[in-house]
Formats: structure tokens, sequence, C-alpha cells
């Protein structure tokens, strides 16, 4: 004969009103017979009716049925309220997400582990649980929390709500806290000598105390009022995130374990890193910095500096460095040629007249805008470029170079020349679009040579400055160029220095071509004009004029020159042997006459 079955609870409307939770505890009914067993009841120590796993639920009535419960997960339901009064075995309840106003736990004695964030919660009564451990309340509308009788609280999270003061005084096992984004004006933890892991970003602290925090790891106290951070005593301090306050200095010689910090936004003049030689990354960014010290930091790997006072900045010491961005200085020269695994680097708006990054072979992206650059290299940086479908978008910005430095011009036949070759470094060969510095066309009268880099510009047409495109022959798009701009000097108007070829002085002066030396030069001495002039007509004085003295600069042109001389008695004795013999020939002619 069959024994009759216990009674149940049937799995209907009237026992468990939502659809979808009805739904879901039909998988506890193992003999599929519409009831829910005492002994099935009983089995179901955990419960995940969350709606990633199912549909929402609106309504958790029937959950009273479960009293052998120790842990429930019913996350991201349509849930304002929910009554767990019976279930009093809990020991752990994740109920974040589910639009929650209120929730009373008084029953739950035995709770260990909450989870309530992200409801909207404005009140949260923990008195009656002294056993809790774990404290997940954030994202709420808490004005208050009180933790006192949480003793064995190890993780507190109660970030982004609206409190004004914490209490932590009877919380000494505590580890982890995580109070952000709230209206703290101060803050003790002087009894939580436990604490690792300290998260107090953007509230309004102006001191903080960590003094007996010895066990320290990690902090963040981002976005407070600090003037002042001691944190001598923390020495097992790898993570500090103290950005966004209003510090002047910081003394980091005893975190010889920091791995990571974020300093940033401060008022930082100073930075002392020789005792942080295993930091891998350093934002010390957007502070007052002159001087940056890295020769210890050979394991950084990922460095922000940008917006300080930096004049230089030694990297050779950091081979391992993939991130850099040193923008907004003063830097007027940057060597990365010992970090060949840079992927990363940002150099904008600093005074730059070259980049060398030839041996950065794994960049990836590139901002060196707004520098003086003159040209830039970019053939072995095969990696610097993102593709998107059909399109290429580049990560790299290399525009906006302006150069401090003026080109300057020379002026012949009133026209001046710039010599874009002079520019140390430059190939010509690249250059294209030669335009007026405000980016309009250069004047019809002006002219570039391409082959030269010679710019012509007639002095009546002058401009301030020009700009250019510099091809910078990337190995993928080889039409990738850089904009870059100079301004022209015009000197004074003082003609260019002729050439040899070109002096009309000098080509039309008789003496410097016909100026007989020691030895008479044929053609000199045998021109009809000089040689058959009457006798008497030519005197010798004449005669050296023609061969030479249009008066020149030379100081020795009025001392006798024994070449001349020499000239003069050779013209004499010729002139007295020709009229010799035209009289002997008279003589010779008449005495024949005579015979006859």
């Amino acid at each position: 004969m069959a024994q009759p079955k216990s009674s149940g609870v049937r799995i209907d409307a009237t026992n468990f009103p939502d659809a979808n939770f009805r739904e879901h505890v039909r998988q506890y009914d193992e003999d599929e017979d519409g009831i829910l067993q005492q002994t099935e009841l009983y089995a179901v120590a955990t419960m995940n009716c969350s709606s990633w796993e199912w549909e929402a639920i609106t309504n958790l009535t029937g959950i009273e049925h479960f009293t052998k419960l120790t842990e429930l997960i019913c996350s991201d339901n349509q849930l304002s309220t929910f009554d767990v009064s019976k279930n009093t075995g809990l020991k752990k309840l994740t109920c974040d997400a589910c639009q929650l106003v209120s929730l009373d736990l008084s029953k739950n004695t035995e709770l260990e582990m909450l989870k309530c964030n992200s409801n909207q919660l404005t009140s949260l009564d923990l008195s009656k649980n002294t056993k809790l451990t774990e404290l997940d309340c954030s994202y709420n509308s808490l004005t208050s929390l009180n933790v006192s009788k949480s003793t064995g609280l190890k993780k507190l999270n109660c970030n982004t709500n609206q409190l004004v003061s914490l209490d932590l005084s009877s919380n000494p096992e505590l580890e982890v806290l995580n109070c952000g984004y709230n209206q703290l004006t101060s803050l003790d933890v002087s009894q939580s000598t436990k604490l690792k892991e300290m998260y107090i970003v953007e509230n309004q602290l102006t001191n903080l105390d960590l003094s007996r925090s010895t066990l320290l790891e990690n902090l963040n106290c981002a976005y407070n009022q600090l003037t002042a951070l001691n944190l001598s005593r923390n020495t097992e301090l790898a993570d500090l995130v103290c950005n966004n306050n209003q510090l002047t200095s910081l003394d980091l010689s005893q975190n010889t374990k920091l791995i990571s910090l974020f300093c940033n936004v401060n008022n930082l003049t100073s930075l002392n890193l020789t005792n942080n030689d295993v930091l891998e990354i350093l934002r010390c960014d957007t502070n007052q910095l002159k001087l940056l010290d890295l020769s210890k930091s050979a394991q950084l790997k990922e460095l922000h500096c940008h917006l300080n006072q930096l004049t230089s900045l030694d990297m050779s010491n950091n081979a391992l460095l993939e991130t850099l961005s040193c923008g907004g200085n003063q830097l007027t020269f940057l060597d990365v040629s010992k970090n060949a695994k840079l992927e990363f680097l940002s150099c904008s708006g600093n005074q730059l007249t070259s980049l060398d990054v030839g041996n950065c072979v794994m960049l990836q992206s590139l901002f060196c805008q707004n520098n003086q650059l003159a040209f830039l290299d970019l053939s072995k940086n095969v990696n610097l470029s993102g593709w998107e479908g059909q399109s290429v978008n580049y990560d790299v910005n290399i525009n906006g170079q302006v150069s401090s430095k003026a080109l300057a011009s020379k002026l012949h036949d009133n026209i001046y020349k710039v010599d874009l070759s002079e520019i140390p470094g430059i190939n010509i060969a690249n250059i294209t679009d030669i335009r007026q510095s405000g980016g309009t066309n250069l004047p019809e009268s002006a002219s570039y040579d391409p082959a030269t880099g010679i710019l012509s510009i007639r002095s009546s047409e002058k401009i301030d400055g020009i700009s250019y495109d510099y091809n910078v022959n990337h190995p993928r798009v080889g039409s990738l160029r850089m904009d870059v701009t100079f301004k022209i000097s015009y000197g004074p108007a003082t003609p260019e220095k002729p050439t040899e070829t070109t002096k009309t002085t000098e080509t039309t002066k008789p003496a410097e071509t016909s100026k007989p030396t020691g030895t008479t030069k044929p053609t000199e001495t045998t021109k009809p004009t000089e040689t058959t002039k009457p006798t008497g007509t030519t005197t010798p004085t004449e005669t050296i004029k023609l061969t030479g003295t249009t008066p020149t600069t030379d100081q020795n042109q009025d001392l006798p020159k024994t070449g001349e001389n020499l000239g003069t008695y050779l013209w004499l004795s010729l002139l007295l042997l020709v009229a010799g013999g035209l009289l002997l020939v008279l003589r010779t002619n008449r005495i024949l006459k005579e015979k006859d």
C-alpha cells in the first residue's frame, strides 16, 4: 500500500505570484508533481534567480518557503522590496541592481556577506548583523552608515553615496575600504591597523593620517583637498594614486616597493624617485616640475610627464618604456634612441627642432604637433598606422610645426632668394606645396625651384613667411605629410656680391688683359694700329697708355715697372732702324738719278 505524500508547497500563483519566479522554482521539483515537498525545499541551500539567468522578477513572494537557504542571488531584477525574514540561515545575500528602496535584515543575524549596491536605498540598518565581514552598499543614496556592530568587518565598499561622516573606530579587522565619492571632510582609520587597500577618492578631505596603516599596499586618495601626505610609515605601498590634490611636495624615499604612481595635477615642484627602482607606471603630469630624474627607474614602462616645466628629459636608462607623454614642456631635444619598445609617443607642444624615431620600430602612435620640426623621417616606423575597413585612420598628428628661427634671404637684382636646402637635415626632395605662412598662395611673381630648394621673391612683394608640406616617408602610405612654417628674415637692401664672370669693371680694363710683362706677347707688339702710326704722332708714353693703365685700386700702380721700361727701349730701337733704312734708300735713289 502506497504511503501518502506529506503536504508541501504547490507551485501556483497563490504561493508564487510572479510568473517568472514561479517558473524558476520548478527546477527544484525533482519528482515533477507540481509540489515542492519539504525535502525538496530543504535541499535548496543556494538560489540564483538573477535576471541574467532568468526573466526579470518583480515579486519574490514564496522565497520564505526556502528556510534552509544560506545564499541568495537575486541581482538585476525589478524588486522594490522583498521579505527574507524567514530565511534566517542566510549567510550571503546579493541583491544589487534591483531598484530596492528598503531592505530589512533584522532577522538575518547569520549574514556574513551583503551586496546591495546599485539600488535606491536611503537607509540601511545593520545593527543585528554582527557577523558581517563583507559589505557592499555602494551606489545608493545613503546619508549615514553605522557599522559599529559589525566588528569583524573586513571589506567595506560604501562609495558613491551621500555620506558626510564614517565611523570606523569599531572595525579593527578592516582590510579593504572604499568610501570614495561621498562628502567626507575627515576620516579616522587609526583603529583599522590591518588596512591593505584604501580608496577614498573624491571627498573633501584636507588631512589624512596613515601612520598606523603600516600594511597598506594600495592607496587612492585622488580628488580631495590634501596639502600634505606623509607615507613614511607605509613601506608596503605598491600603488599610490594621489592626483588632483594640492600637494606641494611628496616624499617617497621609504616606499621602495612602489610600482605605480599617479601624482598628477598637483603643485609639485620636485619629485625624488631615486629609491623607487621597481616603478613601472608614473603619471606626474600637470605639475610644476623642472627636473625629473629617471635614471634609477629601469623598470619604467609608462611615463606621463606632460604639462610641466621640463627643459630636458633623459630616458637612456628606460629601455622598457612603452608609453611616453611629455608634451607641453620646454624641451628642445628628445632622445628616444634607447627606447626601442616605445609604442606610444606624445611630445607635442615643445620646442623640438628635430626628432629621430628611427630606433622606435614598434611605434604605433605619434603626436609631435606644434613643435619646430622642419623635417621628419618615419620610414622605419612600419607599425605607425591603424586600419578600419576601407578607410585609413592614422593614430598620428605631426602638423603645426612653426620654427622660431627665420630663414635668411639674399637680395640680387631686386629678387630675394631663400635657400631651403640650408635647413639642417632637410631633404628638399620631400618638400611640396610651398605657400605663404597664412595658407594663401605665393605671389604670381614668386617661384620655387624643387631641384635646388631656392625660393625667389620679388623685393616689391615681400611675404612674412612660408609654409610647406614635408613627406615623412611613411613606409605604408608615402604621402603622409607634415606642415612646416618658417618666418623669412629680410636683410638690408645690399646687392649680392657679383661673381668673377659678372664684374664689368674688371673685364673692360685694358691693363688687366694686355699689360705687358717681362716678355712681350706677340699680339701686343704686332698690332697694326700701334706699329704703323706715322713717326712723331705717337710718343712712347702714349703707347704705354694703350697697353693698359685704367686706374685701379692697386696701391703699386704708379711705381716703375721693369717690363714697361724694356718695352720702351725696344720700340725706340726699332723706330731708329726703320728711319735709318728709309734714309739709306732715299739717298741711294738720289745718287742713281744724278749719274743718269
